[in-house]
């Protein structure tokens, strides 16, 4: 062998021995089925996801243990037709038993197809499931592009896996719009991948990755959904019975509805005991009703719809809102005790007047809890919705109860309402519009008003879409769906929103733990870089509604752990902007040492606001204004001494707008106060339209207090406030004291109220509000008296009359003159002018 051809074989002697170091030197890994493949790959997400948690720091046994709760079951066997069919009423189809009999599954196939595309098609379900709005070309045009897939077995199983009931769910939209039957072969070409080659448990063919970081495969809403779209696609082939679905894919189609309906059943001990486990039942209920062909069908109506009746008599709270204190909850679950209460009148079961009471009275609530517009104010696990949004939900109100207050809202949405009643009474539905058209809409005898048992305050100054508004969340923070939120507020000008909550971020991000469920992302106090402990209490300590002031009073112990608490107080002077009547808020918020604690040393407080997308403007004098084109906000710090201003960004939900409803730069303010209780923030928020920033001067006023007792302000004389405020030509003067007995004195004037408002125009008083009190003097004169104590009092002037509210009756002298008439909570009362009072016996 010559040199050459010795070198040639060396070379080839090298390079395989590289390659057998390199393969013995790589880890093999065994060829995983379907089932342990998906199991590694949802360990492993849930590892991810629980590592990111802030101030959770598990083992991998840890993880492992806590995994275990949500172990698979196996994966069943593809059903045989003899199964399938032992699962039916065949004694109602005679053709299909007479084939199963002689074991010709073949003809039973046939059979079970012309059985059911003979049935009339339950159209009432297909409006309920095709209800939602949708641009029609975009779901053609979607369609068309996901036909060009053609292999889904070479895209990485787990992401199709995750999208593929998207997919779907938009073919099967696109064939009921227009038959067309690519849709039909596409969709059926989805669904046999994944029914034939990646067959997970019970023809579930998704990886779901909880909430917590945990796997929950089994989650309802995405079961119980699946079931509802096999059920719509069976109808909509049986409506377009000339399209041709060969027996074997209907046949497939039939099972998996089985398979599903049966392993929810199975495994309904293991949903969560929530809003979760009433979808899934509502759903079962919805399965029995398009298919009592099942042996089963009627028991397990009985049993989901005796289940939904639990949920409502154990969560539905005595002011009508739901126990689990997020806006979007109520909603979701309003609409599915609807579609429950549809489902279990289709079933002929019997409906309970308490269910009803239930359900109406979630109604009322979503009324009284409405922006403006009809649109809807985030709190907790909640986003933002658009004027309009409540529509629907309100026409649901006044058809289902023939209800005047939803009427009110709703009676010129007479297309909107005519859709809704054939959704919600099917054939019956011009019986039910005519009893609905005899109802008298009438006009709600409030605008703002309390939701205790819910803890939300709402003011709002009329019911105009162009209102003013604002939300207070004073309400617990316990169940799952609430944030570290305690005292936070939305906030609309001229009916656009302006300071809101963020909303919600997707339940599997680290941005939704570190940012939306903190308290650094609401309109609150936020102490120390810390998150309120949720598993502390809010208390409601006082509410008044009058025709011209709204008054909230509220605190928490979310920073217990911490030594303090947090009271925040806010006033809502009413008026008529358009009148160049001045309309704003005053919100006091002070850090207090807890009761139940000696708290000493540093503390850093930050008032935060976070505004919808917008440039703010910023004064040197820490004033923020709005830019928008519109409508706007102006927030005035009143007493600005050691106080400093940061402008930051954060994530936000906004209203849609092109196709965006997430933006990670929406601009909020916090305005920082270093140092030992008690901080004290007094902040002036002030609507106005257009660009131009009104001319708002805010003077401090010197205040000192007589107590009745010498005892009762050691602990308050650092919490008390005085403002002189002017605008639009008038001098409002603004005072808070903790204590009631006692007088206070601020500049020139004397009170003894805990709060009050006193409003003056050339020199003369218009309106007056006070809480806790009987008297209000300027220099030494009586500009108000009253013989007891009230707990509160509306007193204004106008044109000549005089306008008193009170809680109680007594005897009044006022400072004004030239009075015609005067009226006492609304009814007109005799009266003298002496001088330049008026009396009032």
């Amino acid at each position: 062998m010559n040199q050459k051809k010795m070198f040639k074989l060396f070379c080839v002697l090298f390079f395989v021995f590289l390659f057998l170091v390199s393969s013995c030197n790589q880890k093999q890994e065994p060829d995983l089925s379907w089932e342990d493949a998906r199991l590694k790959f949802v360990r492993e997400i849930a590892r991810m996801n629980l590592s990111q948690i802030p101030g959770i720091v598990l083992s991998n046994e840890e993880k492992d243990d806590w995994l275990r709760m949500h172990e698979f079951i196996p994966t069943a066997d593809e059903m045989s037709d003899s199964t399938f069919f032992q699962t039916l009423k065949l004694e109602q189809m005679p053709t299909v038993n007479d084939a199963v009999v002689e074991g010709d599954f073949e003809t039973a196939r046939l059979e079970l197809k012309k059985y059911f595309q003979k049935k009339p098609v339950q159209q009432q379900l297909l409006n309920i499931f095709f209800a939602h709005k949708i641009d029609s070309i975009q779901v053609i045009e979607k369609a068309q592009q996901e036909l060009k897939e053609k292999n889904f077995g070479k895209k990485d199983r787990y992401y199709q896996a995750f999208t593929t009931w998207g997919v779907m769910h938009n073919l099967l939209r696109a064939f009921h719009l227009d038959g067309n039957q690519e849709y039909l072969d596409g969709w059926f070409r989805v669904f046999n991948f994944f029914y034939h080659e990646l067959r997970p448990p019970a023809g579930t063919p998704d990886v779901y990755v909880s909430v917590n970081g945990t796997t929950n495969p089994w989650n309802t809403l995405q079961i119980a959904s699946r079931l509802v779209h096999l059920i719509t696609m069976r109808q909509v082939i049986d409506m377009n019975s000339d399209n041709p679905v060969s027996p074997e894919n209907y046949i497939n189609l039939n099972k998996s509805i089985y398979e599903l309906q049966d392993f929810m059943v199975r495994m309904n001990h293991r949903f969560y005991n929530s809003n979760w486990q009433v979808h899934q039942m509502m759903e079962l209920l919805q399965s029995t009703v398009a298919f009592p062909e099942f042996k089963n069908s009627s028991w397990i109506a009985k049993m989901a719809w005796q289940s939904v009746l639990c949920h409502m008599e154990r969560e539905t709270l005595a002011d009508g809102g739901y126990h689990e204190l997020a806006t979007s909850y109520s909603l979701g679950m309003i609409r599915i005790y609807n579609h429950a209460l549809i489902y279990a009148r289709m079933a002929d079961l019997e409906v309970p007047d308490t269910f009803l009471t239930g359900l109406h009275s979630m109604y009322l609530w979503l009324a009284n809890m409405a922006g403006p517009g009809l649109g809807y104010s985030p709190a907790g696990d909640a986003g933002i919705y658009p004027p309009g949004y409540l529509d629907d939900y309100l026409i649901e109100g006044a058809l289902l109860f023939h209800d005047p207050l939803c009427k009110w809202f709703i009676e010129d949405k007479t297309d909107q309402i005519q859709t809704r009643a054939r959704y919600l009474f099917g054939d019956n539905f011009e019986t039910e519009l005519t009893a609905f058209e005899s109802v008298r809409a009438r006009k709600p005898n409030h605008t703002s008003v309390v939701l205790r048992e819910s803890g939300y305050g709402i003011m709002r100054s009329s019911w105009r879409a162009e209102s003013n508004y604002l939300m207070l969340d004073f309400g617990s923070n316990e169940p799952w769906h609430a944030r570290a939120d305690f005292l936070s507020f939305n906030l609309y000008a001229f009916g656009q929103p302006i300071i809101t909550n963020p909303g919600s971020g997707r339940y599997d991000s680290y941005r939704s733990r570190a940012w939306y469920k903190q308290t650094i992302s609401h309109n609150t106090v936020w102490v120390n870089g810390m998150s309120q402990e949720k598993s502390h209490d809010s208390e409601l300590q006082n509410w008044v509604t009058t025709p011209h002031f709204d008054f909230i009073s509220a605190s928490h112990s979310g920073y217990l752990f911490l030594g303090v608490k947090h009271q925040r107080n806010i006033l809502f002077v009413k008026g008529d902007p358009a009148a160049g009547i001045p309309e704003y808020w005053l919100v006091s918020d002070d850090l207090l040492r807890s009761e139940f604690t000696q708290t000493t040393g540093y503390f850093d407080g930050r008032w935060l606001a976070h505004f919808q997308p917008t440039k703010l403007d910023v004064t040197p004098d820490q004033r923020v204004a709005t830019t928008n084109e519109e409508a706007n906000l102006i927030v005035i710090p009143m007493d600005t001494a050691g106080q400093s201003l940061r402008i930051d960004k954060g994530w936000m939900r906004t209203l849609p707008s092109n196709g965006i409803t997430e933006v990670e730069d929406a601009p909020f303010m916090q305005l920082v106060k270093e140092g030992e209780p008690p901080l004290l923030w007094s902040m002036l928020l002030y609507p106005f339209k257009g660009k131009t920033q009104p001319k708002i001067v805010v003077n401090p006023l010197p205040i000192s207090s007589t107590p009745v007792d010498k005892y009762v302000f050691q602990e308050m004389d650092d919490i008390r406030r005085a403002f002189q405020i002017n605008v639009q030509g008038e001098e409002h003067v603004w005072f808070e004291c903790p204590g009631q007995d006692g007088v206070h004195q601020f500049g020139t004037f004397r009170s003894d109220g805990t709060t009050g408002l006193l409003v003056f125009k050339d020199d003369s008083v218009k309106r007056l509000f006070l809480l806790n009190g009987s008297l209000l003097e300027k220099d030494g004169d009586s500009i108000f008296y009253a013989d007891t104590d009230l707990n509160w009092l509306d007193l204004s002037i106008s044109d000549g009359s005089l306008e008193i509210y009170a809680d109680k009756q007594c005897r009044i002298k006022v400072l004004t003159s030239g009075i015609k008439a005067v009226r006492f909570n609304d009814k007109a009362v005799p009266f003298i002018q002496s001088g330049e009072y008026v009396l009032i016996r």
